[in-house]
């Protein structure tokens, strides 16, 4: 899913932004001079406000790569536009000014969005401004990964509206809501609700038909994105028409301009932004489509010679083709030469890993599972760092700043003459430093809490190290004990002072210790690939009954205490419910499994009941031994955490449950009010 998250990001900001990449090429005169020469010379000689608007727009276009130029450029030709009120050039570089400064520079998207209530407050054109305003409001969201931005600006529309909302406030405000609930998603993991977003984002869709064309053109683009990336995640194949639907919109807002062409503007590397788009499609549209939009793409990619950024698409490519060494491959192509944040790492690293454990090399898995996670604390303290840097910049610069302008003032200290002047001097003296010493006093304040931050984020690594180490240690042992059996009965098989049947009960312990030391690497594996990924489990019906019925009968033959009473009590009636067999099997084996090791006598009661009301199933394991106490309920369900630790195992049974349930879309918890012992409650929606 984290994978998915980076996908979704940078191609919604190729989508939106406008901003295509062009490469310049060179004109031939009387002298050899680039296009942007020889525009800034007709520049120089113009004073027709349309021709300059479209000048600024051709060196926009030209100098796309470059984030600090294009917008001045578009700048420039918005001013020019605006003398004219020519509507689709305001609107071509209102559209590039939000894309470049959303979530970088509130203050200039503040002033372009109040510059386009004033010049285009036309009813036509209020779809438009209702676009940049919620472009905006999304892009705060995802740079302060949190939901509160946009939950403000929905109780506002609510306030405002006194709930009679416009037309096109009620686009506005389904798309926000839609979008609100995607997001809540996603942060919450709670995956199975994303489809509940998509009737909003669809009625915004409807409701926009019956305007023109060229007043929905860009709200109905971002209509449009919404619902392929939706689609996609629920794995929906209407994902793929959404996307087509994009690129038809995107064509006929460019062949609305009939005043100039824009001979500067490449349109390449927006349809190789759609094709990958496509290609990242797994199993949402079939191989043959697949292979054809990576024609497409790859082909762009070499006539524009920019097949070093095909590299992470093209082992996508190779892995939905089943092409695993390819993918591999590419993957490390990729690596090697475009440089990827450490954050940007860690999913690239978790899909090589899950493409190696699809050729069964083990091995490799691990060492690439292994530099994922060391990645993921890379950048964690990257960031710190990164952040303290920043704050100490800051602080530098003020510093500097204040002293630049004590030296000024004392200058003029000694210019000014007579007593008013002098009076006035010192007052304002006075007001600066005192606003300084505040502005100071701040940068100290955030600059010990930075710190602060920093110190948590190394005592959080350091516990984490920890933990690594205790569990490495755990594990060890776990190995080291089947393994020391196996040799010390291995040596003695060959002792011909022993009887055959002596031999035989040697060769049976040596057998059972290898099962024993297989079925731990077994875990060791399971758990790798349960954390790799996020993605809700697949399920069938199953009669949990029986189940169930299994689960105890197998304790039953494995339980050595004979004073442990198994008990099994469920209703057989309604137990055919949608949920994944395997898993479900490890759940309750595991459930159980701790039960017994922590009884020592009394009962091991399993109970499985569906509540049709609630429409959940409900499967509990109580037990009469020693408990967990109040305080370590929640804590008995994190990695490598043990309530005995001179009981066997690897203190990862109970987090792999939860794991699990999680991913079924259900819960698992302690029920406190249970004295006896201990009662583990899983709850599972039917």
């Amino acid at each position: 899913m984290a994978c998915h998250l980076i996908t979704r990001k940078i191609h919604l900001i190729i989508l939106l932004a406008g901003v295509i990449l062009s490469v310049p090429s060179i004109i031939h005169a009387s002298t050899v001079t680039t296009p942007a020469d020889s525009l800034q010379n007709l520049l120089k000689s113009s004073t027709d406000a349309k021709q300059r608007a479209i000048i600024y727009i051709h060196l926009a276009d030209i100098y796309a790569d470059s984030l600090s130029i294009a917008p001045t450029y578009w700048d420039k030709a918005l001013t020019e536009a605006t003398q004219i009120k020519d509507e689709y050039m305001m609107k071509l570089a209102l559209d590039a000014l939000i894309q470049r400064y959303a979530s970088k520079d509130r203050e200039k998207v503040e002033k372009y969005i109040s510059f386009a209530q004033q010049n285009l407050p036309e009813k036509h054109n209020t779809l438009f401004r209702y676009y940049l305003y919620c472009y905006n409001i999304w892009a705060e969201m995802r740079k302060n990964n949190s939901l509160e931005t946009i939950e403000l600006e929905l109780d506002k529309l609510k306030t405002e509206s006194h709930g009679k909302m416009t037309p096109e406030a009620q686009i506005q405000w389904e798309y926000l809501t839609g979008v609100s609930l995607d997001y809540t998603a996603m942060l919450t993991h709670s995956y199975r609700d994303i489809s509940n977003a998509i009737p909003y984002v669809e009625r915004a869709l409807e409701k926009l038909t019956p305007y023109p064309f060229q007043d929905r053109v860009h709200f109905e683009t971002l209509c449009h994105y919404e619902l392929a990336d939706l689609y996609t995640s629920v794995e929906n194949k209407k994902a793929a028409e959404e996307i087509n639907k994009m690129i038809e919109l995107h064509k006929q807002w460019n062949n609305m301009n009939t005043t100039f062409n824009r001979e500067f503007l490449d349109e390449s590397r927006y349809y190789m932004a759609k094709y990958s788009q496509m290609i990242f499609m797994t199993d949402l549209i079939s191989k043959e489509d697949t292979k054809k939009y990576y024609q497409k793409y790859i082909q762009i990619a070499h006539k524009k010679k920019i097949v070093k950024s095909t590299y992470e698409t093209t082992a996508k490519y190779y892995q939905t083709m089943g092409e695993y060494k390819m993918a591999i491959t590419y993957i490390d192509s990729a690596i090697q030469n475009q440089p990827f944040k450490p954050v940007n790492l860690v999913p690239i690293y978790s899909i090589k890993a899950s493409l190696y454990y699809q050729l069964k090399d083990y091995k490799n898995a691990y060492l690439t599972l292994k530099e994922s996670n060391k990645h993921r604390i890379a950048d964690q303290s990257e960031k710190k760092e990164k952040q303290m840097i920043e704050m100490q910049t800051r602080f530098d610069v003020n510093k500097l700043k204040l002293e630049k302008s004590e030296l000024a003032n004392r200058n003029k200290q000694i210019a000014l003459t007579g007593t008013l002047v002098l009076l006035l001097a010192v007052i304002g003296w006075s007001l600066y430093q005192r606003i300084m010493v505040k502005r100071l006093k701040r940068m100290h304040k955030e600059l010990v809490i930075a710190h602060e931050e920093v110190r948590k984020q190394s005592i959080r690594a350091t516990e984490s190290e920890k933990m690594k180490t205790a569990f490495l240690n755990s594990i060890c042992h776990e190995i080291r004990t089947p393994l020391n059996s196996i040799s010390g009965f291995s040596e003695l098989i060959f002792d011909e002072s022993l009887d055959m049947d002596t031999k035989r009960e040697f060769q049976h312990l040596i057998q059972s210790n290898s099962a024993a030391l297989a079925a731990l690497m077994d875990n060791m594996l399971e758990l790798s690939k349960l954390v790799s990924s996020d993605l809700p489990l697949p399920v069938e019906p199953a009669d949990v009954y029986g189940l169930c019925i299994e689960e105890m009968s197998a304790l039953e033959k494995t339980i050595s205490k004979k004073e442990i009473k198994c008990i099994f009590e469920g209703d057989k009636d309604g137990s055919m419910v949608p949920t994944n067999t395997f898993y479900l099997c490890r759940v309750i084996g595991n459930l159980l499994s701790n039960a017994a090791k922590f009884t020592e006598s009394g009962t091991i009661t399993l109970t499985c009941n569906v509540e049709k009301k609630k429409g959940q199933l409900v499967i509990s394991v109580a037990d009469t031994g020693i408990g967990i106490p109040a305080d370590k309920q929640e804590w008995v369900f994190e990695r490598f955490t043990k309530v005995d630790d001179f009981k066997p195992g690897t203190g990862l049974g109970l987090y792999i449950c939860r794991i699990i349930i999680q991913r079924l879309g259900g819960q698992i918890s302690i029920d406190s009010g249970y004295t006896s012992g201990c009662k583990m409650v899983v709850t599972l929606p039917v």
